[in-house]
């Protein structure tokens, strides 16, 4: 290391950067796949999913209907405990003078039987016990009654009536690794619509989730499925060909939850694909690989000294295992030294890489686990181990008299493993620069796609709960009234957000339908500007389109839907939708709209039926004129403070929840671009050592070729050339690899961007220009020296 000062640099800098960045993807990975862990017999807890198939389309998702929970536990001896979970999209809580938004869940009585949530005050057996009670965590218990010595027993407002809710339990903070969150736990009996479909099997609006007894398959219950879906929900799935359709429940363990459903309907909270982690798992490997390819180059490199070494050992009493040990115990120590410095930078820089990763850094959980301690540990090793490899078993192999009459000193046919680890290096440097470029472009491709609906400029206020009451129609009306303001409108849901789906059977058909659905008003198509292809839009001068009991008589559907009715005209056709088995209802399409794309660009546009539905208020839509964004808001948080001065406004944009639905391929971008900069920068560092090195071992080459006459430019040429040659071999093995793993990934997009040859070339020019720059500062260096000086050495 002292005697070698630029090579160990290289080397520990290179070899830091390779363990900080497997560290962040270590801690990333580990950490989401630790989700639900902390439960007591975790491996035991499951939730029941709901999977449908109507008309050949397959739906799952992951809530239930509510008797299910105790049917599980009074008819299977395998479920030791069972409960179930409404999630309120927020609920208002009032303190003082001032409304806060929490996120809470109602759950019942057997939610802590299920899951672990330790308690800091309260009993878990009986804190959900009774209507009106509440479970708050102790970050809330902090907020409402900081400085008092104890919640238990305190009073809260919630909802819009005010109704008392007392503490019954304080729970500890809730864990970053929880699939599913909340600040409150009130109890389920507490909400009288779910009391009301207590019974209701065709009510499938809450999350079941079991405890199984120790030893028992998951699978074993599962067989008891179909006979018990016959009983309660009429069509089993084993008979789904026969009937035209049939529900089924499965499980799926709770530990699988957070990565494994994606595909799902419905979810508690956030997920995320297990696909993005073997990803990541293999870029950390290849930065590894990179990083350790440097060492092993410049170790092939200084072979003929580092063999006359072996020598001299030999004849002073060494054996091979001792010149081993040595060389590896080099190779080790310098990695674990590197280990240091990658534990003290990503420490420094955690709460910066949260950022780029878009979410909580896990580094400090890797320490809490034995397990991710050897593994590091095992790995600095096994690390060390491959760097050094070349020298402690190759140089030591050869004989003493070999050795010292300086029959290997070109280095044992180094120049052929040099180049090879150089192709290998720059193949994997370039992948990244392809991988990155396409990632890049089919992000942007999503952002640019046309949409069929205009989504810049239209704000999202959250009326759940009916926060205005009775005043929204005035709301409406004070908002078109403001200069900024262009229309308004009321829905349940909206593109980028997650829609229902309902069964209709179309006019003369046999089977049902599925179609995602929404309410809206009047002014919904006008706000989002959405085309109308046939027919006409709802209107309010027509009475028939409303029905007495405020449902809708009358309906729209998308081109999709029109498809799926299989008629030349759908408008003026009818669809029937029966509720419950008991409620029919009858619906004429008076209008098909141009398809729009009001879910992820992954999937093509469904079939969709919109209904009308104008006191459907869920959500507030205002689109406000390009321009003054933060003036417009300003505006409309004004009129909403007139209106419900003491209900917090909240809002968002619609592009933003699109770009939501993009986080894990925006995040993969990020990460793609960080380390495929820090892969180049590598191998570049690699490559200028290495070109140190041979310059200054062909310095005396060079001195008697300049004597000869060579030129300046034909010595660089002569030093780069190789170097040139190698990258263009390596970008012909990398090229074909990015291009069968990038159009693999583009599968996954219904919407997706043609592979073309740009991103191509530009990945090798960039690679060839670095490899220029990194190479041609020593060999001009070396071009110039005097070849007196050189001959003279």
């Amino acid at each position: 290391m002292l005697r070698h000062k630029f090579y160990f640099l290289i080397n520990i800098f290179s070899l830091s950067i390779g363990m900080t960045s497997s560290l962040v993807i270590l801690s990333y990975v580990w950490g989401e796949l630790s989700f639900d862990k902390f439960h007591e017999e975790a491996q035991n807890v499951n939730r029941v999913n709901l999977e449908l198939i109507w008309g050949g389309e397959v739906t799952q998702q992951s809530t239930t209907p509510p008797p299910l929970a105790h049917t599980l536990k009074d008819e299977f001896p395998e479920v030791t405990a069972a409960t179930h979970i409404y999630k309120f999209d927020e609920i208002i809580v009032r303190d003082g003078d001032n409304f806060y938004a929490e996120e809470a869940l109602a759950v019942d009585s057997s939610f802590f039987k299920v899951f672990t949530f330790p308690f800091a005050e309260g009993n878990p057996a009986t804190a959900l016990s009774k209507p009106n009670s509440i479970v708050i965590t102790q970050e809330t218990a902090r907020r409402y009654f900081n400085g008092k010595q104890s919640a238990l027993g305190e009073v809260l407002q919630v909802g819009k009536d005010n109704v008392a809710y007392t503490v019954t339990g304080v729970v500890k903070d809730i864990p970053e690794n929880s699939h599913f969150r909340f600040t409150m736990l009130t109890s389920i009996y507490s909400l009288d619509f779910v009391q009301e479909e207590k019974d209701n099997w065709s009510w499938p609006r809450l999350s079941t989730y079991v405890r199984l007894k120790n030893g028992t398959s998951g699978s074993t219950l599962e067989s008891k499925f179909p006979d018990m879906c016959t009983r309660t929900m009429g069509q089993p799935l084993v008979d789904w060909k026969k009937n035209g359709g049939g529900y089924t429940l499965f499980l799926q363990p709770i530990t699988k939850i957070h990565l494994y459903s994606g595909h799902l309907l419905s979810h508690l909270g956030p997920t995320e694909d297990i696909q993005y982690l073997y990803i990541l798992g293999l870029v950390g490997i290849f930065i590894v690989l990179i990083a350790s390819i440097n060492f092993m180059n410049l170790s092939t490199a200084k072979s003929a000294n580092r063999a006359k070494e072996s020598g001299i050992r030999k004849v002073s009493g060494s054996t091979r295992s001792d010149l081993i040990l040595q060389f590896l115990t080099e190779s080790v120590m310098l990695t674990f030294f590197a280990l240091f410095i990658a534990l003290l930078v990503v420490y420094a820089l955690q709460n910066q890489l949260g950022e780029i990763l878009g979410k909580t850094f896990y580094f400090s959980m890797i320490f809490q686990d034995v397990r991710v301690i050897g593994l590091i540990l095992l790995l600095t090793i096994f690390i060390g181990v491959i760097s050094g490899c070349y020298p402690a078993f190759y140089l030591t192999s050869f004989s003493t008299v070999d050795i010292l009459k300086g029959k290997i000193k070109s280095g044992i046919n180094a120049k052929g493993i040099r180049s090879a680890l150089v192709i290998f290096q720059f193949a994997l440097s370039i992948g990244f620069i392809i991988c990155t470029s396409l990632v890049y472009q089919q992000l942007q491709h999503m952002r640019e796609q046309k949409l069929g609906f205009d989504k810049e400029n239209v704000v999202v206020i959250v009326n759940s709960n009916d926060r205005l009451m009775e005043s929204r129609m005035a709301f409406k009306q004070e908002l078109l009234r403001q200069s900024q303001v262009e229309s308004v409108s009321f829905t349940n849901s909206f593109p980028g957000k997650e829609y229902r789906v309902s069964a209709l059977k179309p006019e003369g058909a046999s089977q049902d339908i599925l179609l995602k659905s929404s309410f809206i008003d009047y002014d919904y198509l006008q706000t989002l500007k959405i085309d109308l292809l046939a027919g006409r839009n709802f209107s309010q001068e027509m009475t028939s389109d409303m029905m007495t009991d405020d449902e809708a008589s009358v309906i729209i559907i998308n081109e999709a839907a029109a498809e799926q009715i299989k008629v030349d005209d759908p408008v003026n056709q009818y669809l029937d939708m029966t509720v419950s088995n008991q409620w029919k209802f009858k619906f004429q399409i008076i209008g098909v709209v141009k398809d729009f794309n009001f879910q992820s660009l992954k999937a093509k546009v469904e079939p969709m039926i919109l209904f009308l539905a104008p006191n459907a208020a869920e959500y507030i839509l205002v689109r406000i004129k390009p321009g003054n964004t933060q003036s417009a808001l300003a505006k409309i948080k004004d009129v909403w403070n007139q209106f419900a001065p003491s209900v917090p406004f909240d809002y968002s944009f619609i592009d933003d929840h699109f770009d939501q639905l993009y986080k894990s391929e925006m995040r993969l971008g990020k990460i793609f671009s960080v380390f495929s900069g820090l892969a180049v920068i590598v191998a570049s560092l690699g490559l200028f050592g290495l070109t140190s090195f041979t310059t200054e071992q062909r310095s005396k080459e060079i001195g008697i070729r300049k004597v000869l006459g060579a030129s300046e430019s034909s010595i660089v040429m002569m030093l780069t050339g190789n170097i040139v040659k190698l990258i263009m071999i390596a970008f012909v093995i990398a090229a074909p690899f990015a291009y069968v793993l990038m159009n693999q990934w583009l599968q996954g997009f219904a919407y997706r961007i043609s592979i073309h040859v740009y991103p191509f070339l530009i990945a090798a020019v960039v690679a060839v220009l670095l490899a220029l720059v990194t190479v041609g500062y020593q060999s001009i260096k070396a071009s110039l020296l005097d070849p007196v000086d050189t001959l003279r050495s």
